[in-house]
């Protein structure tokens, strides 16, 4: 709310029959606060300000809430060639949200995201993705969520591990497929 001058104490409310949405309380100071509960697309409200030894001023807003994701929400990791499966339906504030990826975004290849908000296929390749959702609903405002999907590469299933010894002192380091080797020579003295 644009705050009124005068040079008395100028005090705000809402006029007789005017309301804002569900949640959301307007101060005595002018400020709107709280938490919406509703959704609402240029709902209308006047509000006087009052001060003594002036006329009351009326001015008419105009206010819209829309969806809004959940902004504590994380992605799952994944690994490339295995099937995944997650969902992002956590936009509130619609029945029904339809959830699509923005443009100019993309998830990593092998999958896809159906309109209900499931994350569903298997990422052909390794990676960190940003991607960037978009919950819509119809009449309302959308809002937009931006996720780090990370997609660890394949790791193969038939590598054995190896494991080396040497009279001179090698030293073996294994790991899932791969082996390295470090030879000590022993030191002149």
């Amino acid at each position: 709310v644009q705050l009124a001058e005068s040079n008395y104490e100028v005090t705000y409310q809402l006029k007789n029959g005017s309301t804002l949405p569900n949640g959301l309380t307007l101060t005595s100071s002018g400020y709107i606060s709280g938490k919406p509960t509703q959704t609402v697309t240029d709902h209308k409200f006047t509000v006087q300000a009052i001060s003594e030894f002036s006329e009351t001023v009326e001015v008419e807003y105009k206010i819209s809430v829309g969806i809004k994701f959940d902004g504590n929400m994380k992605l799952p990791d994944a690994e490339a060639g295995k099937n995944y499966s997650t969902r992002i339906d956590t936009a509130q504030g619609a029945g029904t949200v339809k959830y699509t990826v923005k443009d100019g975004s993309a998830l990593p290849a092998g999958l896809t995201l159906s309109e209900d908000g499931k994350i569903s296929g298997k990422p052909t390749k390794a990676g960190v993705y940003e991607v960037t959702f978009v919950a819509n609903a119809e009449g309302k405002v959308s809002d937009e969520i931006t996720l780090t999907l990370y997609v660890a590469g394949k790791i193969a299933n038939d590598v054995t591990p190896i494991v080396v010894g040497s009279s001179i002192g090698g030293v073996a380091l294994v790991g899932i497929g791969v082996a390295a080797f470090f030879v000590l020579k022993k030191r002149k003295m």
